[in-house]
C-alpha cells in the first residue's frame, strides 16, 4: 500500500490526507491525479467534488478555485485544456462522468478522444475529479487511468460534513485487472490504514456560484431535449416522397401490407418469392420511411389511429 508520510497528529484536519496526496502527485513526484466520485443521486457527490478542490487550491495553490473549472460536458474539459489556462496542480471536475462518459452508451471513437485527453492531464501534471453514481458507469479504458475512489458514505449536514470510503486504484499493466486498495498514513508516529475521509461543505460563495452555473446547464439541457423531441415529432408526421424511393410494385405492396394481406398471399399473386417482400420491409426501414405515409389520408388521422393501423408491421 502506498504510504503517505505526514506528522499530522491524530485530531487530523478534515480533507488533509488527500490534499497532501495532490500536493505531493502535483509537485513531487510529476504526476496527475484522477479521482473518482461515486455514490447514489443525493448523496453529495458534487458537493464534495467542490470541496476537495476548494481545499485543494487554498492549502496547496493559495487562491480560490474557479467555477470555471467545474465543467458538465466532456467538450467543456477540451476548450479548458485548448485554453491555455491550465497549469500543474490544477484541477478540473466533469459532472455526471457517468453519462458523460458512461459504458454502455458513450461512442467507442468518444471515449478513445477522452482517453486522449486523460493522456494530456498526465503531461501537463492537472487533476480531475469525475462524479458518478458507480466506478462501472465509466467505461473501462477510462477506468484503468484512474488513481483513487471516494465513495460517500454521507452528509452530516447539522456538522456540514460530508464523509466518504477512500481506495487507491492499482491496475497491474500485465494482468488488465484492476484492485481496489486502503491507503495509509503515518499518523502520530503510527502507521494507519486510512478508511474514511471528511470534508467541510464548500464555501457558501462557491456553492452559490456553482448552482447557477448548474441551473444554466440543466435549462440549456431541457431546450436541447425539447428540441430532439419536436424535431422527431415532425419526422414522425411530415410527408415524403417514398415514390422516389420505391417502385410502383414495391408501393403495392406496402399498402396491401398494411391492410394486412398475408406475405404469402401477395407473393403468390405477384408471381415472387416470399423472400423478397421480407427484403423491401426491411428496406423501408433502412430507406427511413414511415409506414403512415401508405395510408390514404394520414394526414388528418392521431397518433393513436396511426399507430392502430401499422403496428402489425
Amino acid at each position: 500500500m502506498e504510504k503517505i508520510q505526514t506528522s499530522v497528529s491524530r485530531g487530523l484536519p478534515r480533507g488533509k490526507i488527500l490534499t497532501s496526496i495532490l500536493k505531493r502527485r502535483f509537485f513531487h513526484e510529476n504526476q496527475n491525479a484522477i479521482i473518482c466520485i461515486i455514490g447514489r443521486t443525493g448523496s453529495g457527490k458534487s458537493y464534495m467534488s467542490l470541496a476537495v478542490c476548494e481545499k485543494h487550491y487554498r492549502d496547496n495553490l493559495h487562491r480560490d478555485f474557479p467555477i470555471g473549472y467545474c465543467c458538465f460536458s466532456p467538450l467543456e474539459v477540451v476548450q479548458l485544456l485548448k485554453s491555455g489556462v491550465l497549469q500543474r496542480g490544477d484541477v478540473v471536475i466533469l459532472e455526471e462522468a457517468g453519462v458523460n462518459l458512461g459504458s454502455m452508451d458513450f461512442a467507442q471513437k468518444k471515449v478513445k478522444s477522452f482517453n486522449y485527453i486523460l493522456q494530456t492531464f498526465r503531461q501537463m501534471n492537472v487533476g480531475l475529479v469525475l462524479n458518478l453514481p458507480a466506478f462501472s458507469m465509466l467505461a473501462k479504458q477510462t477506468r484503468q487511468l484512474a488513481h483513487i475512489i471516494l465513495e460517500m458514505e454521507g452528509v452530516d449536514k447539522s456538522k456540514k460534513i460530508s464523509t466518504a470510503k477512500m481506495y487507491w486504484i492499482k491496475n497491474p499493466k500485465f494482468q488488465g485487472k484492476i484492485y481496489f486498495k486502503r491507503p495509509v498514513a503515518v499518523i502520530g508516529g503510527v502507521m494507519q490504514k486510512i478508511s474514511t475521509i471528511s470534508y467541510d461543505k464548500p464555501s457558501d460563495d462557491l456553492i452559490e456560484r456553482y448552482e447557477v452555473k448548474k441551473s444554466d446547464f440543466v435549462k440549456k439541457t431541457i431546450e436541447s431535449a425539447n428540441k430532439l423531441l419536436e424535431d422527431d415529432e415532425k419526422d414522425t408526421l411530415s410527408p415524403m416522397n417514398y415514390d422516389r424511393l420505391l417502385s410502383p410494385r414495391e408501393i403495392y405492396i406496402c399498402k396491401e401490407l398494411l391492410k394486412g394481406r398475408r406475405k404469402g398471399d401477395i407473393a403468390q399473386e405477384l408471381e415472387m418469392p416470399l423472400s423478397s417482400i421480407n427484403i423491401l420491409k426491411r428496406d423501408v426501414a433502412r430507406k427511413k420511411i414511415k409506414w403512415h405515409y401508405f395510408l390514404d389520408g394520414w394526414e388528418k388521422m392521431t397518433q393513436e389511429e396511426i399507430y392502430e393501423k401499422t403496428k402489425h408491421l
